[in-house]
């Protein structure tokens, strides 16, 4: 039996509202592209966002660090850089993103503070300016 799999996007609050689904899309569709059709040919999707491009830098590590693929889509536009990350997960592996809210289009998602944000919380400001590699380096 092959196992239900979960399309995962994660897009960013500090962006526009009207424009976080598309950024999302946008993740999707790039993981389609490089990755193809799922084994169970019809994954659950699941829109995720976070408070910002460094929390969402962050939680493309974490991914990566667990050997997850992940696609990303940069928006030039404006220059927002990262505004979206996408990534194929099972039940087995899911909860590795149980932290983050869903997405919602009221923009009325919970702002509660990523694993990320609340460590840089906690730093004295002058370390509030390290690479995304070095925080994840010191949690």
């Amino acid at each position: 039996m092959v196992p239900q799999t979960y399309l995962y996007t994660i897009s960013r609050r500090d962006i526009p509202v009207s424009q976080q689904a598309v950024q999302a899309g946008h993740a999707a569709l790039e993981y389609a592209y490089q990755y193809g059709r799922p084994p169970d040919n019809h994954p659950t999707y699941v829109h995720l966002t976070t408070n910002s491009r460094i929390a969402l830098e962050y939680e493309r590590q974490r991914l990566r660090e667990a050997g997850i693929v992940t696609t990303e889509f940069h928006e030039s536009y404006k220059n927002w850089g990262l505004t979206a990350i996408a990534c194929l997960l099972t039940q087995d592996n899911r909860e590795i993103l149980s932290h983050l809210p869903l997405w919602r289009a009221d923009g009325q998602t919970p702002n509660p503070p990523s694993i990320l944000e609340s460590s840089i919380v906690k730093r004295p400001a002058s370390q509030n300016q390290k690479s995304v590699r070095e925080i994840v380096q010191t949690i």
